[in-house]
């Protein structure tokens, strides 16, 4: 018996439809979930070790190594966590993706609790307030996750733009919110850089050094690759769930 039709058409766009049958469903959730959870073993004991580490001038290039791996995880976890998400909201209802939903943001409460951890292990001097507000910045970016997920539900309800698929759309505003706001920090950091520097700098000598110069464009630079990665990477996901061989696996189920 057919579970599922290809040919359902938004706006007379096909859409692939991902199968109904709770089977898939289920092994779909718990894939998703014990790659994240996998994720965030590596992560956590990680950044503890660099946290520890960072400074220490003859561990620079265990921290280096740490600090691209650490990158690399944190994008994994995003692209993976998000790319799920996307793939249910564009094709589950809501009963039906809720329990996508509820592992989502469990994962994000664990990526915060990875952190609330590394400060306390790393800042032995920290006060009651500093701690408070940490805490509190915590919860502020795990409401900010939140409502990005919320967002995306109530988007994927909606036909996207013309010639773009739902799902491209979806996991473009993903990448480009944060993004936006990443350069956003990053230009005012730069700001207060460049212009410290140049207070400094002696009438007639040049200002920036060809190594700050590249320091400032690296640091812009990153923001994008960054989220140029994760956009791929989230793609990747969902071509990996909705291909049509798993479907046609299913389809018999």
């Amino acid at each position: 018996m057919l579970l599922y039709n290809c040919n359902n058409e938004i706006n007379g766009v096909k859409m692939l439809i991902l199968p109904e049958n709770l089977k898939f469903r289920r092994r779909l959730l718990i894939s998703a979930s014990a790659i994240l959870l996998i994720l965030h073993i590596l992560y956590i004991p990680l950044m503890l070790l660099y946290s520890h580490n960072a400074g220490d001038f003859t561990k620079e290039a265990l921290c280096n190594v740490l600090k691209i791996t650490l990158w690399l995880i944190s994008i994994l976890h995003k692209s993976i966590l998000y790319g799920v998400l996307i793939t249910v909201f564009d094709n589950y209802s809501l009963k039906m993706s809720l329990p996508f939903t509820a592992a989502g943001i469990i994962s994000l409460i664990i990526s915060r609790f990875g952190e609330l951890l590394n400060y306390t292990v790393t800042n032995a001097n920290f006060s009651n307030r500093e701690l408070r507000e940490y805490i509190y910045s915590l919860i502020v970016s795990l409401c900010l996750d939140i409502t990005v997920i919320l967002l995306l539900f109530v988007i994927s309800r909606f036909p996207g733009p013309k010639r773009i698929s739902r799902v491209f759309w979806l996991a473009l505003i993903v990448c480009a919110l944060p993004m936006l706001v990443s350069l956003v920090q990053e230009a005012i950091f730069c700001k207060i850089t460049v212009s410290g520097i140049m207070e400094q700098a002696d009438y007639g000598a040049v200002a920036l050094t060809f190594k700050e110069i590249m320091s400032i464009i690296g640091g812009f630079s990153k923001h994008i690759i960054t989220a140029a990665f994760t956009l791929i990477l989230m793609l990747c996901v969902n071509r990996l769930i909705t291909t049509d061989k798993r479907r046609k696996k299913h389809e018999n189920s």
